[in-house]
């Protein structure tokens, strides 16, 4: 009995803990429900704004109705174009009725709450008075211990009935996630807080000015407060922060921009022309009226005016006079980025005293550049004077600019005449409003009253949250939580498992914040309606939220899944693209916290990526429709003008045979009643045709020869006038269609783009639709893998060859596609004795690795094609010095820039033989991206060992492909020694003395005492170090160069396949082996003898080369370039001359081309 009653008063204990924690929660409720009225107005307002929209949208289909009855003979093939495209409408009427639906929230709850009134009350106040049974019980607790099981049963039924056991997580979910929102946003005020005086400024002032401006604007607190901390760093005054931050925001929606970018550049302006804050609008207007007026949009302003703003306000040129500059080129054609950039290269010469440009504007007009604008002169009056100082000659003008960025902006300037660049000026001076209505037009549309919405919702979980979080923090510092009551409580007690749904019934897919306000907003009223504790009604309206939240979940899930399939290719790909973001972001939020700096980023693209996706969300069937309505409206356009001609045609003919009856009538002697009667008639007609002419029968009878004439006349005019006005509007209507079609051309090629990429993958993968694969590895051999591609596996190469030789390893690198990710993933690993340097140029680069390579480290440099053309001087250097060098070449399409992205094998002559003079290098071509490491290992073990620049050849397609790769042992792999000097050589020592065996000289790292020395670009003697003319010494050291890469030992090239009898053997080298080796499997299996030899080492070749290329009886060499390795291969072998495939397409070879070529060879 004893031990009974204390387990009764340890979970009685536990129940009165409970009722103080619902306590707190009742306050935090009453909170939520002042925070909610006061926030929802902005809810209702976008949802009124919502209901104007469709009912203009009603109008225009009773309008659209209206017309259709008059075409009643068309009504039949419209009918049956709408019952084809009524599956598709249904789409968008149900997103439609979505909106509709989420203003009934509300009154749908409370009428499902009241239907349930009698045996809710009845099960609430039962509640209520098994509370207060229980506290007796608890008082009396010895004297009634029998009883007490009872009351708790009593107890566990009420809990049960209100379902609190099943949806415990749901209401830990729906709270804390407004609990997250109200956090976020703390956290972005708190930001702002960093920069003010807090003991002046009121942040809570400040906060709520942000709540209110988010709910007017539609943009979300978060990104509003970002905007407003950028502002206070820009040095606007807190008290105006506010202003300029709403002022920023409506630029930011009518020029198509984010708010923290409108600030930034509004925030220039400001300071580099000295404005005060109330200026901001004037600058707004003027970004706005320039996007108007060219080519251009705020956004893309943005980037490229806050660079030149300082640059013109030295200058004197004003805000409109700059942004007329930007107007006039971006109208003319010119990029906005590239319009920035001719600007500054402009300002900077003309600024300069001592450019030509300066020279002439000083000789003609006897000013300064910043005088003149100083004076009110445009850019524009500027290079009129400078293209009448050369007689309007614009060659000769051209030719005035130093740089051809300044030259060619200058010039489509001047083309277009200062005329023109002053009447622009003048519209930017006019420019007044033009914020203020691009802002009203952007937010009178119905999606922007859906953003709105959308984010009051947002901004009533931050309310709610708000008031939760003290009662949270409370909670966590007391170390309990409510939900950890509720599943003791569960664990004591198996009653507690029960749940009903019905007071969630019709609440729908509401969505988190709008579901939970409703229900709070409804518990005072349902609370006075039953007279009922609030502690009880707190609940009902979490469990009714949490209940919300989950069939809102439901829903979504039920109608993504429905949808997905039904949408265009690059739709599936938007939404594929922002559920990675999402998951990515769910991850930071668990492993950093939701407001650390990386959730922060992620949710920012999330955010993006939402956009970007519900604007462009379409399906196919729309798509399909969009195009139908095109061509349908087309040709509604051409009919009506073809229609509109023949009417205006038949008018003028129809003119002229009344005119020649009128002549006839009037002129006959014999004038009847009849004849009266019907001139009387073709009066009256040709006054309706043309009422200028003012006709009566009298005039007409008297003068019909001047009249007739003058009918002819004024019908031939009206005719002309007709037929170019029916043009002009033809064309207008379909030059009105021509921005939309542009767009659905767009999604269209998209689409086109994604599936024909689909089908290239599949196509080269060898996949198929109705065929899965699963490829085993040769040898199944146990260890830790991991996804490797080429440049990160070559980067690791680098690192292991380093840690071999006990070395540090160095990379001087300029960044260049599609090398830079060895250069990204090599600077992440200092903490392994890894020096990275991010070099200005190429040269830089190969030069900077010469010296670290001096100083005795294991130097890397990492370029593409071009790069080597750049770096060859440096390489020379190391190949005369005979230093210790690895060149890594990341092979792409040329020449010249040629197609950075893609991947040939065009490099490998330039690598050989690119260098003046005889320069032998040692030559590597990696064949897969796990092959990387291995290569990249072998060019570091042979560049020490051998003291020589060793050229690692990849390519763009091993270089980012991918493959599982096994975490080697580094102990298996062999040992590095480069020949470093002994200390018995000290004394005798000159830097190129010789180990006999390899050829390599002894390396003497700077700082060993006694191995002072000197080298360079310049020639040595052999056996002094000392700078040589002399003939012979440069011939033999030539020629010890030369036998020092060709006593490199080297593997055998190896011979896969039918090795003994192949009647054809396919040659190639590097990253094509993968396809030619799928191509020599494909020739065996329909019983052709087909082997392979595919080379890594290319200098020096294998010994066994000139064996293996005699040996068969037809060889092709097959490569991604014009013949490069075939040639070296005839230059090696005597006698050898190969068939030939090659390629040049930045593309990977296709097995199936490569099939039927070499099946052709065998045959023939």
């Amino acid at each position: 009995m004893r031990h009974t009653a204390e387990k009764l008063q340890a979970k009685f204990s536990l129940i009165d803990d409970f009722s103080k924690k619902l306590d707190v929660i009742t306050k935090a409720g009453d909170a939520c429900v002042r925070k909610f009225d006061t926030i929802a107005t902005s809810a209702d307002k976008a949802m009124n704004k919502v209901a104007t929209g469709l009912n203009k949208a009603s109008d225009k289909m009773s309008q659209t109705v209206s017309s259709a009855a008059d075409m009643s003979a068309a009504t039949d093939n419209v009918t049956d174009s709408i019952g084809q495209t009524a599956e598709a409408s249904d789409v968008l009427a149900k997103k439609l009725d979505e909106l509709i639906e989420l203003q009934k929230q509300n009154s749908e709850s409370s009428a499902v709450l009241q239907s349930d009134y009698d045996s809710l009350k009845e099960k609430l106040e039962q509640a209520e008075k098994t509370i207060d049974e229980l506290s007796e019980k608890i008082k009396k607790l010895t004297e009634e211990s029998e009883k007490a099981p009872k009351g708790f049963e009593a107890l566990g039924n009420v809990i049960q009935t209100l379902g609190l056991a099943k949806v415990a997580q749901e209401i830990s979910t729906a709270l804390l996630a407004c609990s997250q929102s109200a956090a976020e946003f703390e956290t972005s005020v708190a930001k702002v807080s960093t920069l003010v005086d807090t003991n002046k400024v009121s942040m809570r002032s400040m906060r709520d000015e942000l709540l209110q401006l988010s709910g007017e604007s539609g943009k979300s607190v978060n990104d509003l407060s970002d905007a407003t901390y950028q502002a206070i760093s820009a040095s606007v005054e807190v008290g105006n922060a506010i202003v300029t931050v709403d002022k920023a925001n409506k630029l930011a929606v009518g020029g198509f921009t984010s708010s923290a970018t409108a600030v930034d550049v509004l925030t220039t302006a400001l300071n580099a022309y000295n404005l005060s804050a109330d200026q901001t609008e004037y600058i707004s207007d003027i970004l706005v009226t320039t996007q108007n007026l060219g080519k251009t949009t705020v956004d893309e302003l943005a980037s490229s005016v806050g660079k030149t703003i300082p640059l013109a306000a030295a200058y004197n040129v004003e805000m409109d006079n700059l942004s007329t500059a930007y107007a006039q080129l971006t109208k003319n054609g010119i990029a906005t980025a590239e319009a920035g950039t001719y600007i500054k290269s402009m300002l900077n010469e003309l600024g300069d005293s001592s450019s030509n440009v300066a020279k002439a504007l000083k000789d003609e007009t006897g000013s300064t550049f910043a005088e003149l604008s100083s004076e009110g002169k445009s850019i524009g009056d500027v290079l009129d004077v400078l293209v009448d100082s050369v007689n309007g000659n614009l060659t000769k003008f051209n030719e005035l600019w130093g740089s051809v960025e300044a030259g060619t902006g200058a010039l489509s300037l001047a083309k277009a005449g200062s005329d023109a660049y002053n009447d622009t000026l003048m519209a930017m001076k006019d420019s007044a409003g033009a914020t203020e209505l691009a802002y009203s037009k952007m937010m009178d549309t119905t999606e922007a009253a859906s953003q709105k919405f959308s984010n009051s919702a947002q901004n009533v979980a931050i309310a709610i949250g708000d008031d939760l979080n003290p009662c949270l923090e409370a909670m966590y510092n007391a170390g309990s939580n409510v939900l950890n009551i509720f599943a003791s409580w569960i664990d004591q007690c198996p009653a507690l498992s029960g749940a009903i749904a019905g007071l969630a019934v019709a609440i729908g897919a509401m969505g988190l914040a709008g579901a939970i306000a409703g229900i709070v907003k409804l518990v005072p009223k349902i609370a006075e309606m039953l007279s009922l504790s609030p502690k009880i009604m707190i609940i009902v309206a979490a469990i009714a939220g949490a209940v919300a939240v989950i069939t809102a979940l439901t829903v979504a899930l039920s109608n993504t899944n429905k949808e997905y399939e039904s949408w265009t290719a690059s739709t599936k790909v938007n939404y594929d693209e922002l559920q990675k973001a999402n998951a990515e972001y769910k991850n930071a939020c668990e492993e950093f916290g939701a407001t650390s700096a990386e959730a922060s980023t992620l949710k920012n693209k999330v955010d993006s990526l939402t956009e970007s996706f519900e604007n462009n969300k379409m399906t196919i069937e729309e798509l399909y429709d969009r195009f139908d309505k095109h061509i349908e409206l087309s040709q509604q356009i051409i009919s009506s003008y073809q229609d509109n001609n023949f009417e205006i045609e038949n008018q003028y003919e129809t003119a002229g045979n009344l005119v020649n009856k009128l002549e006839e009538l009037a002129t006959s002697s014999e004038k009847t009643a009849a004849s009266q009667e019907q001139m009387k008639q073709i009066v009256s007609t040709l006054n309706g045709m043309y009422p200028e002419l003012g006709l009566n029968v009298e005039s007409v009878t008297d003068n019909i020869d001047a009249l007739g004439d003058k009918i002819m006349e004024t019908a031939e005019k009206t005719y002309k006038k007709r037929k170019v006005e029916n043009a002009q509007n033809s064309i207008a209507d379909l030059m009105g269609q021509e921005e939309t079609l542009r767009r659905d051309i767009e999604i269209a090629e998209a689409n086109i783009k994604v599936i024909r990429a689909g089908y290239d993958y599949g196509h080269n993968t060898h996949a198929s639709a109705s065929h899965t694969y699963k490829i085993e590895s040769k040898v199944k051999t146990p260890g830790r893998y991991m996804d490797i591609t080429g440049n990160k596996a070559t980067a690791y190469g680098f690192i292991a060859a380093a840690e071999k030789a006990g070395l540090k390893l160095y990379l001087g690198s300029y960044p260049i596609t599609p090398a830079t990710d060895v250069l990204h993933e090599l600077s992440k690993h200092k903490s392994l004795g890894v020096m990275t340097v991010q070099c200005e140029d190429e040269i830089s680069g190969c030069a900077s690795a010469v010296g670290a390579s001096f100083a005795g480290a294991l130097a890397v440099t990492s370029t593409s094609g071009p790069g080597i053309c750049l770096k060859s001087e440096a390489m020379n250097l190391a190949v005369i010095m005979e230093l210790p060098l690895v060149v890594l070449d990341v092979q792409r399409g040329g020449p010249a820039t040629g197609l950075p992205t893609k991947s040939e094998q065009t490099d490998l002559l330039q690598v050989l033989f690119g260098r003046n003079g005889e320069s032998p290098m040692p030559v590597l071509a990696a064949t897969s991206p796990t092959d990387c490491f291995e290569c990249a290992y072998m060019a570091s073990k042979i560049a020490l060992e051998h003291m020589t620049p060793v050229v690692l050849l990849t390519d763009a397609f091993v270089a980012n492909g991918s493959a599982a790769w096994k975490l080697p042992k580094l102990a298996d792999y062999p040992a590095i020694v480069p020949p470093y000097v002994r200390p018995e050589m000290q004394g005798s020592w000159t830097p190129y003395q010789r180990d006999e065996k390899t050829g390599s000289r002894y390396w003497a790292i700077p700082g060993t005492e006694g191995f002072t020395h000197i080298l360079g670009g310049l020639e040595k003697d052999n056996k002094t170090g000392a700078i040589s003319t002399d003939p012979e010494n440069h011939d033999l050291m030539t020629r010890l160069r030369a036998e020092k890469i060709a006593k490199i030992e080297v593997p055998d090239v190896e011979v896969e396949g039918d090795k003994d009898d192949a009647e054809l053997l396919i040659v190639g080298f590097g990253g094509t082996y993968g396809h030619l080796h799928a191509a020599m499997d494909e020739l065996r299996a329909t019983g052709k003898k087909a082997a392979l030899a595919h080379f890594k080492f290319i200098n020096p070749l294998p010994k066994n080369t000139a064996e293996v290329m005699k040996r068969y009886k037809k060889v092709v060499v097959a490569e991604q370039n014009m013949g490069q390795f075939a040639g070296y291969l005839r230059m090696k072998v005597d006698g050898f001359v190969p068939y030939q495939f090659n390629q040049v397409k930045g593309q990977p070879f296709l097995v199936n081309e490569l099939v039927q070529a070499f099946e052709e060879i065998i045959k023939n």
